[in-house]
């Protein structure tokens, strides 16, 4: 077993070969991700999913009529307003704002 010790050249190292490093990744990752990280893209998906949501009940309510709409209290072109915000925006606050400033979609 020491003959073969004495063979070899250099310092052992994990891949098992002297003299020669194992290759690594170009970049640093921790074991762990940090945990803002999580709750960042665990608060993404929930926006996205609420947002996916609306879009599906909006559109249902575009196949309506405008009178029905009206009765409801909304108007056509402030549900596409709606359908248009970017992820960021609450959609469904944004449309009861509008709605309380154009005067609840009365005429």
């Amino acid at each position: 077993m020491r003959q073969r010790e004495s063979h070899r050249s250099g310092p052992r190292v994990p891949n098992g070969l002297p003299g020669r490093q194992a290759p690594g990744p170009a970049f640093y990752m921790p074991a762990m991700p940090p945990f803002e990280l999580y709750g960042a893209i665990r608060r993404w998906w929930q926006a996205y999913r609420r947002r996916q949501r609306f879009r599906s009940n909006v559109r249902a309510l575009l196949e309506h009529e405008d009178t029905l709409l009206r009765d409801l209290g909304y108007r056509r072109e402030d549900l596409y307003w709606a359908l248009r915000l970017p992820l960021r925006v609450d959609a469904v606050r944004a449309l009861e704002e509008r709605r309380r400033h154009d005067g609840g979609g009365e005429e």
